[in-house]
């Protein structure tokens, strides 16, 4: 499941590409919790999501935050951050990737890729609350380039 969050006019959108249910459904209960309403939009897999991006007829005023798992069953996320880096709107998104891999060669090879942050995920829900208001702080302080309509 991959599910695409806070695409509302004017503000700051969040899509996460992540295709186990269970970490999509602790997301949201730990956005739920914090208080943050997001739209949810699901994709079957990770281009879809990016082709809904790219043929997408509304604006991204506030721009752009997509957070992406690398350990996704969907895998070729290099060949998707290479995608989004070439795209004349979307290189303009922050990219956050997350991985249960702590190694440093997989850590360099996704900050090669110019990404935001690399985020060494755990299973707990103490991880996912951090998580959540690091999406929410970095939204809030951060001022990111619009994605107008295509």
């Amino acid at each position: 499941m991959i599910a695409a969050q806070g695409f509302g006019r004017g503000s700051t959108g969040v899509l996460m590409i992540i295709s186990d249910d269970f970490d999509v459904g602790s997301l949201r209960q730990s956005l739920a919790e914090d208080g943050i309403r997001f739209r949810v939009e699901c994709f079957d897999d990770a281009a879809n999501a990016i082709d809904h991006l790219k043929h997408r007829n509304f604006e991204i005023a506030g721009g752009l935050v997509i957070l992406l798992d690398l350990d996704s069953a969907l895998g070729g996320h290099e060949d998707l951050v290479a995608e989004i880096r070439k795209d004349r709107w979307l290189c303009r998104s922050v990219i956050l990737v997350m991985s249960a891999s702590g190694d440093r060669g997989r850590i360099n090879a996704a900050y090669d890729q110019n990404v935001a942050g690399y985020i060494v995920k755990h299973a707990t829900e103490e991880h996912n609350q951090n998580l959540v208001r690091l999406l929410r702080d970095y939204c809030a302080v951060v001022t990111l380039s619009g994605l107008p309509r295509r």
